[in-house]
């Protein structure tokens, strides 16, 4: 995994046909 200066990862995922947009955030 590559280092990420931004600790927020956000990402696209696709379930049940339906697309859904999430966002996580990393508290380190």
């Amino acid at each position: 995994m590559a280092a990420i200066s931004s600790k927020k990862l956000s990402f696209r995922t696709t379930y049940k046909g339906e697309e859904f947009a999430s966002e996580i955030v990393f508290d380190i």
